[in-house]
C-alpha cells in the first residue's frame, strides 16, 4: 500500500524510487506478491516511457516477467506499446479488462494503443467509458480525447 501510495503522488522520479525500493521490502517478506511484483513493473515502465532511465531495455525486461492479473496485464499492454508491438499492447489491455472490467487504468491505456493504431472513434469510446466508471478521478482528463480537445483538434 506504501508503494502504491507514492505512485499515485505527482509523478516524480523521487517517487518511484522510493516506491520501487518500498515494493522491493515486500517482495523480500513475500516473494510470491504479485501486487509488489506489478508495482516495480508499473514503475520501471514509467520510468521508459517518461525517459527517466538509463537502463530501458533492462526495465522493460524486468516488467515483463510479472503476468495473471489486470494490472499485470495493463502493464505488459504498456511495456509492448512503448516496444512499437501494438496488436500485442492492445490484447493485454483487452485482456486486462476482461479481469477487471471496471478498471478504469486500462480502458485509457487501451484508448492511447488505439489511437497509435489510427482508430480514433474506438479511442474515444474508451476513454468515455473510463469517464462513467470512475469520473473524480483525475488520471481520466489526460486521455486522448481532452488531447485532442485541447489542441482544438477533432477525434
Amino acid at each position: 500500500m506504501q508503494g502504491y501510495a507514492l505512485w499515485y503522488r505527482p509523478r516524480a522520479t523521487r517517487n518511484n524510487v522510493e516506491a520501487i525500493r518500498i515494493f522491493e521490502r515486500a517482495l523480500e517478506i513475500d516473494p510470491r506478491s504479485l501486487d509488489a511484483r506489478v508495482g516495480i513493473a508499473k514503475i520501471l515502465v514509467s520510468n521508459v516511457t517518461q525517459a527517466w532511465t538509463d537502463t530501458a531495455e533492462q526495465d522493460i525486461a524486468r516488467a515483463e516477467q510479472d503476468a495473471g492479473c489486470s494490472l499485470a496485464h495493463s502493464t505488459m499492454g504498456m511495456v509492448r506499446r512503448e516496444q512499437n508491438r501494438l496488436d500485442e499492447s492492445r490484447f493485454e489491455f483487452e485482456t486486462a479488462i476482461a479481469f477487471d472490467p471496471n478498471g478504469t487504468y486500462a480502458h485509457i491505456q487501451l484508448g492511447w494503443t488505439l489511437v497509435w493504431l489510427s482508430e480514433i472513434e474506438a479511442a474515444v469510446e474508451r476513454c468515455e467509458k473510463a469517464l462513467r466508471l470512475s469520473p473524480r478521478d483525475p488520471q481520466p482528463r489526460a486521455t486522448p480525447k481532452a488531447n485532442f480537445a485541447a489542441t482544438g483538434r477533432n477525434a
